[in-house]
């Protein structure tokens, strides 16, 4: 008998591809993300020359932590997929109720992967823009270690599911609401303050740092690039992964059931 295999790596596979052609909104994503980057770093470098000074969070290391929030801003932000948004607004995620499929790990697939593929065309070249500021006191530095390198990457990795797994859950409130402008601009305004993205949370007091740590949210981008720059320790560094581990699995086993449980009182309206 021919075994039948998973649906769910096909469909990341042509979303993935599909995003790669959107390159004339790769640019101007570059683009605003480079702006953004030289504001960052030319407001932020005013907090060391007027003498602010952190041990555990250096000018060269805030830099690096601009230049990467920039460059994996698409991996981490709270995008979303607009056609899984526009099935929930039009009724035609009735399509999805009755295909032999579980709806959940479909759109997790098409949203990972729309999410890929937006940062695969933008990183680059914001990278190699941060390095070639590295000479002056604006740019990109290499990472803290090669330990600290191989736990970035699979930071990425796992900062890329939870970010997944979060708006995953937006979807959720958009079927609740139908109301998706809101929804979305809700969440990240949330998600930009939580994760450090309006403020590096290494700046932010002591006592708000130890708040934000009881949200998901950090740890979807700070810690990535915390562990890149080497403001926190390696034990710290595994400790941290494990907590967004657990995070993804508590989230993603929430998120199933509570959809599950929508599915079953679904009213789709329209003719």
């Amino acid at each position: 008998m021919r075994k039948l295999s998973s649906p769910y790596p096909k469909i990341f596979k042509t979303h993935f591809i599909a995003g790669l052609a959107y390159r004339g909104a790769a640019l101007s994503g570059i683009l605003t993300q480079v702006f953004w980057g030289f504001m960052q770093v030319l407001l932020f470098s005013t907090l060391f020359s007027f003498g602010h000074t952190n041990p555990n969070f250096t000018q060269p290391q805030m830099m690096s932590y601009i230049w990467l929030q920039q460059a994996f801003m698409a991996t981490f932000y709270l995008s979303f997929n607009s056609e899984i948004v526009t099935d929930i607004l039009n009724g035609g995620i009735s399509y999805e109720l009755v295909r032999p499929i579980n709806v959940y790990n479909k759109w997790f697939a098409s949203t990972c992967a729309k999410k890929l593929s937006a940062a695969t065309l933008r990183f680059l070249p914001i990278i190699v823009l941060g390095f070639a500021l590295s000479g002056t006191n604006i740019g990109l530095s290499l990472p803290a270690s090669v330990p600290n390198f191989v736990l970035f990457l699979v930071t990425i990795f796992t900062g890329l599911i939870l970010s997944t797994v979060i708006v995953m859950f937006i979807y959720m409130v958009v079927m609740k609401t139908l109301s998706d402008k809101a929804c979305i601009s809700f969440f990240n305004v949330i998600h930009g303050f939580l994760s450090g993205f309006f403020m590096p949370i290494p700046l932010m007091p002591k006592w708000l740092q130890d708040i934000i740590s009881f949200f998901p949210f950090r740890y979807t981008s700070d810690l990535c690039y915390q562990t890149y720059i080497g403001s926190i320790s390696l034990s710290q560094i595994g400790i941290q992964i494990g907590i967004q581990v657990a995070w993804i699995i508590g989230l993603m086993i929430i998120g199933k059931l509570i959809l599950n449980r929508m599915f079953k009182k679904v009213v789709v309206q329209g003719g």
